[in-house]
């Protein structure tokens, strides 16, 4: 990290990323590890729940699935094909949690969803490098008027993207010397996706 005055003669100063570390690319071959093994735990769940309904032993066993439906009609058209046998009550809390519904429990199963079928026919390969934290302070000589964070949340990170801004007081005569300590973590991303990019169908991921 590095801290200038900007502009180079105003009373303000800004500390930017100098550096960032490489990605590597074999993250992509363990987050899709990681995705794949979230899906079939769900789909383990399916079959627990199958076991534990009126038709233990379906005629069709491979059309059992944990369902991620893209509509209503389409949840209520195969649920009997993807959980036989299940009660209503379980398949009612299944329901709430289905892609095409809003909330964040929808919005979690729908980006498992998009980013499983995804890793079927590519390695998600980690683009960006985010920010997972900082804790930064600044030494001068002269006086510090105000410390303003310019980043917040979890973003990705450029070489050059400004984290701090502080506001000084000059000292008449007195050169202005400064110095930032501090740390700053980070880690691979796939940066910020659109849900709107990906376009499947509501079938169950098999």
């Amino acid at each position: 990290m590095q801290i200038k005055r900007e502009p180079p003669n105003g009373n303000t100063a800004v500390v930017r990323i100098t550096s960032l570390p490489n990605i590597r690319t074999d993250y992509g071959l363990t987050l899709g590890d990681t995705i794949q093994n979230f899906r079939a735990a769900l789909d383990h769940l399916a079959w627990c729940l199958v076991k534990l309904g009126h038709d233990p032993r379906p005629s069709e066993p491979q059309r059992v699935y944990f369902p991620m439906a893209a509509s209503g009609k389409s949840f209520r058209s195969r649920v009997d094909e993807w959980l036989p046998g299940v009660p209503a009550d379980y398949r009612a809390i299944i329901r709430r949690y289905q892609p095409y519904r809003s909330g964040d429990r929808a919005k979690a199963i729908r980006w498992l969803r998009n980013l499983s079928n995804t890793d079927k026919h590519r390695v998600l390969i980690p683009a960006v490098v985010s920010l997972g934290g900082i804790s930064l302070q600044v030494t001068t000589n002269w006086p510090v008027q105000r410390v303003e964070p310019l980043i917040k949340g979890s973003r990705a990170l450029n070489v050059g993207t400004p984290l701090m801004r502080v506001t000084l007081t000059p000292i008449l005569g007195t050169d202005c010397q400064m110095q930032v300590h501090g740390n700053l973590a980070s880690f691979p991303s796939l940066g910020r996706l659109s849900e709107s990019s990906w376009n499947f169908d509501g079938g169950p991921v098999g």
